[in-house]
């Protein structure tokens, strides 16, 4: 279903659906793989919104094995400026 999202409005249903959804899908061994597909097929302007609630939850995100998967997605689609950009507040620690 992913793959075959190209309209406004598919992306508005995905991202309702993903949005208070992200730190539990990613927790859970089969939905981390939702969030890394949405990273890695997505544009970047359509999926912020994941790289957002991510930064919510950074710090338990980043304790969990399958968080390294997730900022590995991350890393592949985004040059270093909006890496930090999206992360800020890791530098708070």
């Amino acid at each position: 279903m992913l793959e075959v999202t190209k309209t406004e409005n598919d992306y508005k249903i995905i991202k309702e659906f993903v949005t208070n959804n992200v730190f539990n899908l990613i927790k859970d061994i089969n939905g981390n793989h939702v969030i890394q597909k949405i990273l890695l097929i997505y544009p970047q302007n359509k999926n912020s919104f994941i790289l957002e609630e991510i930064n919510k939850n950074i710090i338990e995100i980043s304790k969990l094995k399958q968080g390294g998967c997730i900022f590995q997605k991350v890393n592949e689609k985004a040059n270093e400026k909006d890496i930090v950009k999206k992360f800020y507040y890791i530098n708070e620690y």
